[in-house]
């Protein structure tokens, strides 16, 4: 018999414990305390354990972020499965492409999106069947799946250097690690109260879905509209009395800039989680007017190893720290490389929180040094002379925009499907906090703007759509025959 993780064997004793407390709850007021949960949890873990000699290690979610999906996450868990969380805005195509490359034993599919999905599967060769699941939802089974290591947590695909998206296949054991980093920052302020603001294939989405329960929290659940209204997002946090906020500088700046904070009171905030770009200090100082009372935390870690390394925001280190906030020392769970490249020295990281593998079985994403596995991160990074570390550049042309990482290849990759382009160049122009992403074609047909857009839309995701389109003659190519950036940029904003 399979052993229960620490963290499953937590999840069931937080229920046991905290039957009447309130577990998840929305800004509209539906609320569901934890022995109701309990029930709904266990009826899906029944109805799994119907399918069990058709499931492998990972199912797949294709729903909106709401109280029912969200127990069906916590059902694929205690049943023993991995799950993987797709976004619900992204187009179908995508959705497909990351079904083909993961190969799920099954899918979980809100009503809503069935039929889609349906008439999208039925243009490739993946044999599937439909059967009923709980209120609201069906599961698609798969006849053909690939058999995931059986520690094997939770799956989240991010953009690839590929052209396609990349999958990467965490374990409960470096969750476990993670989460009990956030504990002991959490002892700190002793937050109840927490808010989910990353969508689930995000990966600050675990500390949001596991966090609360291990602290006998409740966790509340804003929708997709709800969080795109920086003025309500900032009425829901007041009258909700959130206590720990864990988002991106993008979000935090978008929420000073337009929510109107100065009518609302934060007091009760106690703690600021910041993660998935560079910090600057404007935004440190922004934050603490509005947050007075919050203890303050930049965190560091590609997907590929969660949080790896932490810094707690003192306003009096600006000086050292010139151009953008620390991203600190290593977790107590990692360890760090500094590997010499041409732009600078570049961060490796071992430890507990690092990835099991990608879903393409990639093996060169690991190196071995000094007889431990580790991954190179991209990251150019250099040292203070106080032990912490800042961020420098990046050692490839990833591009990260509102915490979610971009690879270039994959918008350029859908960009040469159009007729008559012969070549793309996808460039970041990064001035400050603000990414805009421009587009470079030489193309025998100047298609319009608005078609270029629709067109990406129906093959990426929003956040991966170029600001802008640009018809050249050609690529400008620097010394080393890559694409002068530089050059390019500059053709854009003549």
């Amino acid at each position: 018999m399979k052993k229960r993780s620490l963290l499953c064997e937590a999840i069931e004793e937080a229920f046991e414990v905290n039957a009447v407390s309130l577990f998840l709850h929305t800004a509209k007021g539906e609320r569901i305390t934890y022995d109701e949960a309990r029930v709904v949890i266990q009826t899906g873990v029944k109805k799994l354990e119907v399918y069990a000699q058709q499931l492998s290690s990972v199912v797949a979610v294709y729903a909106e972020k709401n109280i029912h999906s969200t127990l069906a996450l916590y059902s694929i868990i205690l049943n023993g499965k991995g799950y993987l969380p797709i976004d619900a805005r992204s187009p179908v195509s995508r959705v497909v492409t990351i079904l083909q490359e993961a190969k799920p034993s099954a899918i979980l599919v809100q009503e809503k999106f069935t039929t889609v999905l349906e008439d999208a599967l039925l243009k490739t060769e993946m044999e599937f069947s439909i059967v009923s699941f709980t209120e609201g939802f069906q599961l698609f089974l798969f006849a053909d799946f690939k058999v995931y290591p059986e520690e094997t947590l939770y799956v989240l695909f991010t953009s690839g250097s590929t052209g396609l998206p990349k999958g990467i296949i965490q374990t409960h054991k470096s969750a476990w690690a993670f989460l009990q980093f956030c504990l002991t920052i959490n002892t700190k302020t002793q937050s109840e109260n927490f808010i989910s603001i990353a969508p689930y294939q995000f990966d600050l989405s675990i500390h949001d879905l596991f966090l609360p329960i291990l602290n006998s929290g409740s966790l509340l659940l804003p929708d997709d509209l709800e969080t795109s209204n920086s003025r309500l997002m900032a009425q829901i946090f007041g009258e909700n009395k959130i206590e720990t906020i864990y988002s991106t500088p993008s979000f935090f700046n978008w929420l000073m800039d337009t929510g109107r904070l100065e009518r609302c009171n934060f007091l009760h905030v106690k703690l600021l989680l910041i993660a998935g770009e560079v910090l600057r200090w404007e935004t440190v100082k922004r934050l603490q007017k509005y947050f007075p009372n919050a203890a303050m935390f930049n965190l560091y870690g590609p997907t590929e190893t969660n949080v790896c390394m932490a810094y707690e925001v003192k306003l009096e280190d600006e000086q050292k720290y010139v151009h953008s906030v620390p991203i600190g020392k290593s977790c107590s769970y990692s360890t760090m490389k500094l590997v010499k490249r041409e732009q600078g020295k570049e961060l490796y990281i071992a430890g507990e929180s690092l990835m099991q593998g990608y879903t393409h079985e990639d093996k060169t994403c690991f190196e071995q040094i000094d007889g431990n596995k580790f991954y190179a991160t991209g990251d150019i990074v250099k040292e203070a002379f106080d032990g912490n570390y800042a961020f420098v550049s990046r050692a490839d042309r990833m591009i990260k925009r509102n915490g979610f990482r971009i690879e270039p290849a994959e918008i350029e990759a859908v960009l040469k499907k159009l007729v008559g382009v012969k070549q793309v160049a996808v460039i970041a122009d990064k001035q400050n906090d603000s990414v805009k992403i421009y587009a470079f074609l030489v193309s025998e047909k100047k298609h319009e703007t608005i078609f270029l857009k629709n067109f990406c839309a129906d093959a990426i995701p929003y956040y991966m759509i170029p600001d802008r389109f640009i018809f050249v003659d050609e690529i400008l190519l620097n010394a080393n025959h890559k694409t002068d950036g530089k050059r390019m940029l500059a053709l854009a904003n003549q």
